[in-house]
Order: structure tokens, then C-alpha cells, then sequence
């Protein structure tokens, strides 16, 4: 069955509730989940071909709203943080507010 970026929103706050995950990895998958719900989003609201790749899609925002481009980039870069950088620590506090961040970039992009 299809799914939409919403959906990758709905397990990040699932995974975020439970009490047994704060090990790092939880916070890493946490920022991933995130991080791809944002962007299939803006992709859809963009109305881009599903075969868009990321830089594309930053790309074209950039181009609408900069402001809003660079806030995905942004999250971009924190995403392959958490997916590469495994000496750096990522705390459960960081992955919330990441997670409130990219919450909050998706209302103003529901604005614009």
C-alpha cells in the first residue's frame, strides 16, 4: 500500500513516545523519519516528479522561498548527520527539537 510524507511523521512521533527509546539510535532514526516526511511533503506541495532527488527539491523551493529552501537544506544536513557522523552524539533533546523545527517548517510551508 502507497504512503505520503505524512506517514513518516506519524512513526517519528510514535518512535518519539516510547519510554524505552532513548538510545541514541532512537534519536538518529527519529531525525531520519523527520527529515524524509518533510521532504516527500514539500516534493508533493511542490507538485515535482516523484523521481525528484533532494538537491532538486531544495532546489525548487529555494527558488519560491528562500527563506524556506535554506530551513530544508538545513534539515537535510542534520539527516546525514544523524545517518553518517556516528562519532557524533545525537541526544533525545536534539532529535525533539529537530523534530519541532521541521513541524514548524511544514505550517509555513502550508502558508505559502
Amino acid at each position: 500500500m502507497p504512503i505520503n510524507g505524512n506517514a513518516f511523521l506519524e512513526f517519528t512521533e510514535w518512535l518519539q513516545r516510547q519510554t524505552s527509546c532513548e538510545s541514541e539510535i532512537c534519536s538518529r532514526c527519529s531525525i531520519n523519519r523527520a527529515y524524509y516526511g518533510a521532504f516527500h511533503i514539500t516534493k508533493d506541495f511542490l507538485i515535482m516528479d516523484e523521481k525528484s532527488g533532494h538537491r532538486d527539491v531544495i532546489r525548487e523551493l529555494k527558488s519560491r522561498n528562500e527563506y524556506l529552501g535554506n530551513r530544508l537544506y538545513d534539515f537535510f544536513e542534520e539527516r546525514k548527520d544523524a545517518d553518517y557522523r556516528l562519532r557524533y552524539n545525537f541526544r533525545r533533546a536534539k532529535a525533539d527539537r529537530l523534530v519541532s523545527e521541521i513541524k514548524e517548517f511544514l505550517e509555513e510551508l502550508g502558508k505559502t
